[in-house]
């Protein structure tokens, strides 16, 4: 018994506009009364044109979701659990970011929510053109229950090498959570014996936990195994002090579990919350023990460092606009591939800077040893390589992969094919705060849920022809709509 389900075929373009239309004109409003008002310049009749402008694209924007919502679109309903996750998680932080960095858009607070919205809209967009193209809809994913190739010799030799070096890179080199400046540690790097290529390993870290978080939904029941393996590759995360990090294995956590078991609107409303209060809780944290520029972070809440953080991405995406492509060239692709190439042991081509490093130097001015890397958010990685079209196009990219990876996944029914799902998914989703590129923690992760679904594959074959197939997650006849 697979687990996909048959419905009808949604083959016509009408059925993909009749759908998304909604939305699109949702968000175009908003972007035309804002681009109205900063046009007009009311300043004689409004306080602040530009907050007016945002308040009116965050109304709209936030009805646009829950109408999604609540009005289960026969397309996009289709999409997965995976885009209607990442595209609230998109619209919610650049709407909140543009709230709290309102006084950091320098003048460009509208073509910023413009861009924004477009972005998200390309995103619906992109993914229900999967939908309609290839036609299959899956409602629940289910994985097989015939094989278990995280307990074979090699998974168990790559989650014990992995952790073991991990341990070793934290002993022969600092520790930031527990330095005297989280901040500092951070950005100039642990010092360990890894030295580049810890990154690499962080991305082993992050999938340990998901993969084990997966296993777990898929049978419904824990065991040592995986609870002690994934404890210790969160308690190392944790010692990192980069919230990025668990903030990635609990996006990735939470699609899982949506894929595999089903996840209410009120339950997702209590992780966003939780979230939430965690993101302010390790802000407030780390401020404390980050003191820089003269500034005393020990006095300010938690709510401050939740509205600081999320204000970073769009002042960060103002100076972009500023700068790009009127002083820096647009940077067609290089940007994106800066990630990967800083962290290769081989540079025959010169070693550039990491992706965020490169905009604080070069775009904002600034020494990324003192400051850190400067995130430009989805839309302004997109923007420096491409412009606004590399902004629309990687963005409905986006939303299409995610939509053929929970088609292939639903297919697949492996724990390596749900992992792969929710890690992209979350990747996607924080991407909103901070921007695409192929990173090598993202590379490590995706070979290693690609390895896991190859291991699991001839083995389930095998079983098959000898004993029924069982399956895990449970599967639901698809409405025709």
């Amino acid at each position: 018994m697979v687990g996909r389900s048959r419905g009808r075929k949604l083959s016509t373009s009408s059925d993909l506009v009749a759908e998304i239309a909604p939305y699109a004109a949702l968000v175009t409003a908003a972007i035309g009364i804002g681009f109205v008002i900063a046009a007009l310049n009311l300043g004689g009749v409004l306080a602040s044109p530009l907050a007016v402008s945002e308040l009116v694209l965050s109304v709209t924007g936030v009805a646009g979701l829950v109408a999604l919502r609540v009005r289960r679109v026969v397309i996009l309903r289709h999409t997965g659990p995976g885009v209607h996750i990442a595209a609230s998680a998109l619209g919610f932080v650049f709407l909140f970011g543009l709230l709290a960095g309102r006084d950091q858009l320098l003048g460009h607070g509208a073509t910023i929510a413009a861009l924004f919205g477009l972005a998200v809209v390309a995103f619906l967009v992109g993914a229900a053109f999967g939908v309609v193209v290839w036609g299959v809809r899956l409602t629940r994913v289910t994985v097989s229950l015939g094989v278990d190739a995280l307990r074979s010799p090699l998974a168990r030799l790559v989650i014990c090498g992995l952790t073991g070096v991990a341990v070793l890179n934290l002993a022969t080199g600092a520790i930031p959570l527990f330095s005297a400046n989280i901040d500092a540690a951070r950005f100039v790097g642990n010092g360990g014996i890894l030295g580049n290529a810890w990154t690499w390993v962080i991305g082993g870290l992050e999938w340990i936990v998901v993969v084990m978080g997966v296993r777990c939904f898929a049978s419904g029941r824990g065991d040592r195994y995986s609870s002690l393996t994934a404890a210790l590759s969160t308690g190392i995360l944790v010692l990192l002090a980069g919230r990025s990090f668990v903030i990635i294995v609990a996006l990735a956590l939470v699609v899982a579990f949506a894929v595999l078991r089903g996840l209410p609107p009120s339950r997702l409303v209590v992780l966003v919350v939780i979230g939430l209060a965690f993101l302010g809780a390790a802000g407030k944290y780390r401020s404390e023990h980050s003191a820089t520029m003269g500034q005393s972070p020990a006095s300010r809440s938690s709510y401050s460092a939740i509205t600081r953080s999320a204000g970073t991405g769009p002042a960060v995406f103002a100076t972009v606009l500023n700068q790009v492509p009127q002083f820096v060239p647009y940077q067609h692709g290089a940007f994106v591939l800066r990630d990967l190439r800083a962290m290769l042991p081989f540079h025959p081509f010169g070693r550039p800077e990491s992706a965020d490093s490169w905009v604080t130097r070069v775009l904002r001015g600034r020494n990324s040893t003192v400051v850190g890397g400067s995130p430009p958010t989805l839309v302004g990685g997109l923007y420096i390589d491409f412009g606004v079209g590399g902004v629309v196009v990687g963005a409905a990219l986006l939303g299409l992969a995610l939509t053929l990876i929970y088609r292939w996944a639903g297919r697949a029914q492996t724990l390596g094919a749900v992992t792969l799902y929710g890690y992209t998914t979350a990747y996607v989703a924080l991407s909103g705060y901070s921007y695409v590129s192929i990173k090598p923690a993202v590379v490590t992760a995706v070979a290693l849920s690609v390895g896991l679904h190859m291991a699991e594959r001839p083995r389930s074959r095998s079983r098959a022809r000898t004993q029924p197939t069982g399956h895990l997650g449970r599967e639901r006849e698809s409405d025709a709509g």
